[in-house]
């Protein structure tokens, strides 16, 4: 892909009134559009934080809290998450699970 296509879809993703967040399984930040900076403050290279609904749950041991990182993920839920400056907001989030061509899943997580 050329640095002009990367441009446009960049700018794209910027457009959408979505928030889009893009993180790997250690839910490390890769991406993150502009609304979805707008509204939660997280930058790219900071983990994305447990929601409220994987704080409390209960987990066995190796098991991973955050329901967005496994493979066992639902769809589509509603929780609260930790934002800028401490506050928790409500969201709806929507997972998207991509297998890259090195074999890593990356997820892209959306409002």
């Amino acid at each position: 892909m050329t640095f002009h296509h990367i441009d446009f879809y960049r700018h794209l993703l910027n457009k959408l009134k979505v928030g889009i967040v893009i993180m790997d399984e250690d839910r490390r930040i890769h991406y993150v559009n502009e609304k979805g900076q707008r509204m939660t403050g997280w930058e790219v290279g900071e983990k994305v934080p447990y929601c409220t609904y994987c704080q409390s749950r209960t987990v066995l041991d190796g098991q991973e809290r955050c329901l967005l990182a496994t493979e066992e993920s639902m769809d589509y839920f509603q929780a609260e998450m930790p934002v800028y400056q401490g506050k928790y907001m409500p969201f709806e989030m929507r997972l998207s699970s991509m297998h890259l061509q090195d074999g890593k899943k990356n997820d892209g997580v959306n409002d």
